[in-house]
């Protein structure tokens, strides 16, 4: 049995993201969260699960829910720092539904990027090793 509903009632399709991630000029690490805002509600994020690329299996793509007409008014944001988009036409020239490669190159100031990455010690210790990990561990305690 079907329902007939209003064009009103049916909720546009998502536009779909994936691309390249780099920070001033630099891969970005795996572990970097992409979160998107409209009026500081977040309508997509997404966790990279590898060096410098996101979306790159279906699981992990960006996923942005807005409406069409608002997407100029997004906010990106890489591991809660708010970064400028230069290249933003793309997505406001797309349409709901849309799967598009979207690369974004995130320039960040240098005390910025020491937050991220002493955010988790555990994260960047683990570059360092078991032992660094255990001794911040309990440094902590």
């Amino acid at each position: 049995m079907s329902v007939p509903v209003s064009a009103d009632e049916v909720s546009e399709f998502p536009l779909i993201l994936r691309g390249n991630v780099s920070i001033n000029g630099d891969p970005a690490p795996a572990g970097t969260e992409i979160v998107v805002k409209l009026d500081g509600i977040i309508v997509g994020q997404v966790t990279t699960n590898q060096e410098g690329v996101y979306g790159d299996t279906p699981t992990s793509r960006l996923l942005l829910t807005p409406p069409s007409e608002r997407y100029g008014d997004l906010v990106f944001s890489i591991d809660g720092i708010k970064i400028n988009i230069e290249n933003m036409a793309v997505i406001t020239n797309a349409s709901p539904g849309d799967s598009i490669i979207f690369d974004i190159d995130a320039t960040i100031p240098e005390d910025d990027i020491t937050s991220i990455n002493t955010a988790n010690p555990y994260l960047t210790a683990s570059i360092f090793g078991i032992v660094l990990v255990l001794f911040l561990k309990r440094k902590q305690d």
